[in-house]
């Protein structure tokens, strides 16, 4: 029995997500008398996805087989060069409710992330993974962060490494003007909004330029 994995059922105008006990067991419902879809994954196993037909009564069994391994690498974007240092998430988001909150609506529910820190040789591993239905938010220091998607619908390669690529940082700089007369904003706050919120602050010089650190 697989304790802790999940259990998604999907058709047309419904998603619910359950998750497993410890005998492994899982209740989804109500439900639609036919539902399209039933996909399972646990952490250590690769995804699976059937078309299924919940019974009213009895269980449906669900198997898993193991998920092979990741292994990638970390460059710049440019001179292809590995990069020593960074941290690699690999994230599944499901669109589902939870089975037993029937007051929420589908919400995003990330499943089981998992994290790898990337070696001085720009070398990254997962012990395991899904095959699919993953994507990857890739950083490092001196550049910009990223999210690859590649493999969200599509199966990676079952050999082989995964070569990541990152755009080194460029330094923003620039002129705050005044709309009216165009004349320097001397003085001008100015601040560098990301996704996750303010990286830099700069205060515009006598001539309403400013740089960022990025």
């Amino acid at each position: 029995p697989l304790a802790d994995g999940w259990v998604l059922a999907l058709s047309d105008d419904y998603s619910q997500l359950a998750r497993t006990a410890e005998d492994g067991s899982f209740q989804i419902g109500p439900v639609p008398e036919l539902v399209s879809l039933v996909g399972r994954y646990a952490t250590g196993y690769d995804i699976a996805l059937t078309n299924d037909v919940l019974p009213a009564e009895g269980k449906l069994p669900l198997e898993l087989s193991p998920g092979p391994p990741v292994n990638g690498v970390l460059v710049d974007a440019d001179t292809k060069q590995p990069l020593p240092a960074g941290e690699i998430k690999l994230l599944m988001d499901v669109t589902a409710q939870m089975t037993g909150n029937g007051a929420q609506l589908p919400d995003h529910v990330i499943v089981d992330p998992q994290v790898a820190q990337v070696d001085s040789s720009g070398r990254f591993q997962f012990p395991s993974a899904p095959s699919r239905g993953f994507w990857i938010e890739a950083s490092s220091p001196g550049y910009v962060p990223d999210r690859i998607d590649t493999w969200k619908d599509q199966v990676r390669p079952a050999e082989g490494e995964l070569t990541i690529e990152l755009d080194a940082v460029e330094p923003i700089a620039g002129r705050a003007m005044i709309g009216d007369s165009h004349d320097p904003a001397v003085g001008a706050a100015i601040a560098g909004l990301a996704l996750h919120g303010e990286f830099a602050k700069a205060t515009t010089n006598d001539d309403g330029d400013f740089e960022l650190d990025p």
